[in-house]
C-alpha cells in the first residue's frame, strides 16, 4: 500500500467507483479521447492487446451489436480506465480505494493496480465470451422494493421462482437471474414493478457454473500483483489489498450476487465518491447522500493535453 490509510474514512479521502453491463452506449469514451491524449493512449494500448480496432467496437457498433456480452465488457473496460487515466493523470487526482459493479470490478482491479491494462482487457473479453456462451437461456429481472423488510424478503423468496438474486442494488432494487422460462413467470408476478433487462444470459446465477472452472483457469495465469489503494468487493464486504484476494473476488464475480448495497455501505466513510465512464445510471442507485460527487465522462471538462 501507499500510506493512504490514514485517510480511510476520512472526510478528504475518496472512492473510485466503475460502472457494470447495462450502462453501455455507442460512441462512449469518443470525446474524451478526442480532449485528453491519455484517453486516447487507452484505445491504443487496448486494440494493441485484443488485436482489434476498439475504437470501432465502441464507437461505431450498433447498440445491438455493442450489446453482446464478449463487446460491451471490452468496450466498458476501455472507456472507463480512460476516465481514469484523464482523473488521476490529467486531474492529477487520487483514490484512496477503488471499487466496481460486476465487469467494473475488473475495471477497478485495472485501476488499483492489480493487473496491467493490457493483461485485464483480455481478461474482459474472455470473461464476456465465456459468459455468453454458457449453456442454456437465461434472462435477468430487475425488481424495485421498498425499503429493507421488501429487500429482505425478495433475497429470501427468490427461490421460490427457481432463480437466483443476481444483485442487490441498494435499498430499492433486486435483480434476479436464471432460466428464462422462469424469468418470464417472474415477471408476470412482480408486473409493472419488475424490468426484464436486456441481457444475452441469467449472469450472476448458478447457469454461470458450467464455465467458472476455465475462468478460473484464466484468472491463475493472469499476472495480479498487490495493488496500490484496496478494492472494496461487490460480492464480499471486504476491502481488498492483495492478488489474491482479487483475483478471487474477480473469480466469484461472474456467478456470486453482486451486493452493490454493501460497496455502498463502504462507501459511505469517504468523503468524496467519483464515477467512472459511463456510470450515471451507477450513481443513481445511491439517493440523498451527503458526500461530494464527481462523474468523469466525455462531457468532462479539465486541463486538456
Amino acid at each position: 500500500m501507499t500510506g493512504n490509510e490514514d485517510l480511510w474514512g476520512g472526510l478528504e479521502s475518496t472512492v473510485a467507483m466503475f460502472p457494470g453491463q447495462g450502462s453501455q452506449r455507442p460512441g462512449m469514451g469518443k470525446a474524451l479521447t478526442k480532449n485528453f491524449q491519455v484517453a486516447d493512449d487507452v484505445f491504443d494500448e487496448c486494440s494493441d492487446a485484443l488485436g482489434i480496432d476498439v475504437r470501432e467496437l465502441t464507437w461505431d457498433s450498433a447498440p445491438e451489436q455493442l450489446g453482446k456480452t464478449e463487446n460491451t465488457q471490452v468496450a466498458l473496460v476501455a472507456a472507463s480506465i480512460a476516465a481514469w487515466r484523464v482523473w488521476t493523470q490529467v486531474g492529477g487526482n487520487l483514490a484512496h480505494a477503488v471499487a466496481g459493479h460486476s465487469i467494473g470490478a475488473l475495471s477497478a482491479a485495472i485501476a488499483g493496480g492489480y493487473i496491467p491494462l493490457a493483461d485485464g482487457i483480455k481478461l474482459a473479453r474472455r470473461r464476456g465470451h465465456l459468459m455468453a456462451s454458457a449453456p442454456g437461456r437465461g434472462s435477468m429481472l430487475a425488481v424495485a422494493v421498498r425499503g429493507e423488510e421488501q429487500r429482505d424478503g425478495l433475497i429470501a423468496s427468490a427461490a421460490t421462482f427457481g432463480l437466483d438474486v443476481a444483485a442487490v442494488n441498494g435499498e430499492r432494487q433486486i435483480v434476479l437471474s436464471g432460466p428464462i422460462n422462469d424469468i418470464e413467470d417472474a415477471r408476470k408476478h412482480f408486473g409493472a414493478k419488475s424490468t426484464q433487462l436486456n441481457v444475452s444470459h441469467g449472469f450472476h446465477s448458478r447457469l454461470m457454473d458450467p464455465v467458472m472452472g476455465e475462468w478460473q483457469e484464466l484468472l491463475l495465469h493472469a499476472p495480479f500483483r498487490d495493488g496500490d489503494v484496496p478494492l472494496l468487493g461487490c460480492t464480499s464486504p471486504r476491502r481488498l489489498e492483495t492478488a489474491m484476494e482479487v483475483s478471487n473476488e474477480l473469480y466469484f464475480g461472474i456467478r456470486q450476487p453482486v451486493r452493490w448495497d454493501q460497496v455502498l455501505q463502504s462507501a459511505d466513510s469517504f468523503g468524496t465518491w467519483v464515477y467512472l465512464g459511463t456510470a450515471k445510471s451507477l450513481s443513481r442507485l445511491r439517493r440523498n447522500q451527503t458526500q461530494t460527487v464527481q462523474i468523469v465522462e466525455d462531457t468532462y471538462v479539465g486541463r486538456r493535453t
